[in-house]
């Protein structure tokens, strides 16, 4: 696998003098190593076992005295060689290549160097994913000693890494799962609809593929046993699976997954879990197969039993330690669902009502609102926010927020709530803890209580999608503590 490249395709400076007369070079056999990767479609690898090369520095006559040579790779080649070529090649890595031996010596009196630089792939080949394939140049960057200058059409050394990929079908690892919350106590808008998923192809397709997908439970007890859950299987008869749509040029295909079966019926806590997998690709206009990857054919829909309660209690007692101090507590992100920021304001509500958001923590009749009339854009009735308790609070149990008014156009319909520590809130991270779906209304129900089902330690609450039929307005906001 090794030619002879002979191109001179940079006009390098001449960095001794032009009266020297003893010039260090690569041998033409050394100055290409071209190397095969065959990526098969269950990511195995064929062609080669590393990348290796390794090769000595020569001048054209005996070495009046020592002679040191110096080595580099230079990326900067990269450009170049694909511009004179007409290729297309990665630069690769420097952090993933090693090199040894970048110096040489050319003892006095030989032609050749005593040892040779050696440059290695220490990256794993399966990780050469790019089918455009990786370029590696490197180049003598000085030689010193007695009546030597370098050969400048002749100090490049291209290593030549050409990837080739198999065709295959997938679901791309860290997308292949959803997880949703199935509140069994206020559940009536929870639903599974639609729901996307999403598959991959290694390469654009050649042609329109047909694609069949199949629910298959036999994969829940080993997925159990992988990641130590419990989760149940649910009827076959119950999943509906939408057609495939992939076609000639693509890369990514699209389907969606129904649950048409009683949800409500689905209570259990350990959960459960729809595997769905890839049964069969094949193109269109013919009957020759596409591979699925078989380490990446299934994706896993799990249905848990949602964090989330909503009591009714008879005092605050039962939702724990009302924390009534609320001085350091305020809002640092208030949007609607297009992630828009917004200015609340009360305007055009039955009361008075202020554009404070942080009202909210005030023992005070003022409250702040958003929604209605005019004051809020059409179908933006939604609202987002960030509540920063000033300090990491431990065993937060529940929370309570409090509507300004009790008719039906103003209690919280529905609300998401994750909470976040410090340190996972600067890494854009939280933990979700369900949703919450109120269908009732009336003076009881002005209040709206959200209770835990396991106490959790937070700095943030992020209160998501809050809704309102007409207009959100928010008198109070409150946590719980189990002490």
């Amino acid at each position: 696998m090794i030619g002879a490249c002979d191109d001179n395709i940079h006009n390098f400076t001449k960095e001794t003098g032009a009266d020297a007369s003893n010039e260090v070079y690569i041998d033409a056999a050394n100055r290409t190593f071209k190397y095969a990767i065959l990526r098969t479609a269950d990511e195995e690898i064929q062609g080669v076992d590393t990348i290796l090369a390794k090769f000595p520095i020569q001048t054209t006559e005996e070495a009046k005295g020592d002679i040191r040579v110096t080595l580099t790779v230079d990326n900067e080649l990269v450009d170049i060689y694909n511009s004179k070529h007409e290729t297309a090649y990665n630069r690769f890595p420097s952090e993933d290549l090693r090199i040894s031996h970048s110096t040489l010596t050319i003892p006095k009196g030989t032609t050749i160097s005593t040892d040779s630089m050696t440059i290695s792939c220490i990256k794993p080949l399966l990780e050469l994913t790019n089918t455009k394939g990786y370029l590696i140049p490197v180049k003598i960057v000085t030689s010193e000693g007695i009546d030597v200058k370098t050969r400048i059409d002749e100090r490049v050394v291209y290593l030549i890494v050409d990837v080739k990929q198999d065709e295959g079908i997938f679901f791309k690892e860290g997308e292949n799962r959803v997880d949703l919350s199935n509140n069994p106590y206020l559940n009536a808008s929870f639903k599974i609809q639609d729901l996307p998923l999403t598959l991959h192809s290694y390469n654009e397709l050649q042609d329109d593929v047909n694609i069949q997908l199949s629910v298959n439970n036999k994969l829940i007890d080993a997925y159990n046993s992988s990641n130590g859950t419990n989760y149940l299987p649910v009827s076959i008869d119950d999943v509906e699976l939408s057609e495939v749509i992939f076609q000639e040029g693509d890369k990514t295909g699209s389907a969606s997954l129904s649950y048409t079966g009683n949800i409500n019926a689905l209570n259990d806590s350990k959960g459960y879990l729809i595997p769905v997998e890839i049964t069969t690709v094949s193109y269109a206009s013919s009957s020759e197969n596409i591979k699925r990857v078989e380490a990446k054919k299934t994706f896993y829909v799990a249905v848990n039993i949602s964090t989330l309660h909503a009591e009714r209690p008879t005092d605050d007692g039962e939702m724990g330690v009302k924390q009534t101090d609320r001085m350091a507590y305020k809002v640092v992100s208030l949007t609607n669902d297009l992630g828009e920021n917004v200015v609340p304001t009360a305007a055009g509500l039955s009361n008075a009502g202020t554009g404070n958001v942080n009202s909210m923590f005030e023992d005070g009749t003022g409250y702040w609102g958003i929604g209605a009339g005019s004051m809020y854009p059409v179908g933006r009735k939604t609202a987002n926010f960030t509540v920063d308790l000033g300090s990491e609070v431990s065993n937060v149990t529940g929370l309570m927020l409090e509507n300004d008014n009790v008719t039906v156009n103003y209690i919280i319909k529905t609300v998401t709530v994750s909470c976040a520590t410090q340190q996972m809130y600067e890494n854009n991270r939280n933990t979700p803890l369900g949703t919450i779906t109120n269908t009732a209304n009336g003076e009881a129900y002005r209040m709206l209580y959200v209770k835990f089902s396991e106490p959790v330690s937070a700095r943030y609450i992020i209160l998501n999608d809050v809704q309102a039929t007409l207009a959100i307005t928010i008198r109070n906001f409150y946590i719980y503590t189990a002490n």
